[in-house]
């Protein structure tokens, strides 16, 4: 920490290096399953063409939805022709994977010393055609050329694969999950 109590203090931060000795090889990885952590309740159809109906009539029109309309959907008769659909249900995975694997090498002598790391990380999105796939590879070198001189190399290559819907807000976000909420269940 370089002036962190003066004005416009900066921050150093800096990545594994090798150290001298015998050379050292690690794996850290994990397996999880991501989930919402909550959603809100929604109508079914046939609680949604009665709200509606009501709002039509409220404002002086005639209802949309016949009481035969709700009834059918109720008894589920023809799926098709009276849909209950709970889109929170058909769009949102509620058990989406994501996984990390890591594996660094590092060593060297008093001379040169290196440490190289190759990342992968997979994350499946909570919604359809969503999901992410990263790959990184860093190597850092450090030769020592004089007791008072060293020379530090480093490398850092990013590979990012995203896949988003074509149905975008912009700013990487998708409108899937607000039609969750604006399509009726009819």
């Amino acid at each position: 920490l370089y002036g962190s109590q003066g004005q416009n203090g900066a921050i150093l931060i800096t990545t594994k290096r090798g150290v001298p000795g015998r050379v050292a090889v690690t794996y850290d990885g994990y397996y999880g399953i991501q989930s919402p952590t909550t959603m809100p309740k929604l109508v079914d159809a046939p609680q949604y063409m009665q709200m509606y109906n009501e709002g039509m009539i409220n404002s002086g029109k005639p209802p949309l939805y016949s009481e035969d309309d709700i009834q059918q959907t109720i008894a589920g008769t023809d799926p098709v022709k009276y849909p209950n659909t709970d889109w929170q249900d058909v769009i949102v995975n509620k058990k989406a994977p994501i996984t990390s694997h890591s594996v660094a090498v590092s060593g060297g002598n008093s001379l040169a010393r290196f440490a190289l790391n190759a990342n992968y990380q997979y994350q499946e999105g909570m919604t359809p055609v969503t999901s992410s796939k990263k790959y990184n590879i860093r190597a850092n070198t450090s030769v020592s050329l004089a007791k008072n001189f060293q020379v530090n190399m480093d490398l850092l290559a990013i590979r990012r694969n995203i896949l988003l819907p074509n149905r975008t807000l912009g700013h990487d976000g998708t409108r899937l999950l607000e039609d969750v909420f604006r399509v009726p269940p009819t």
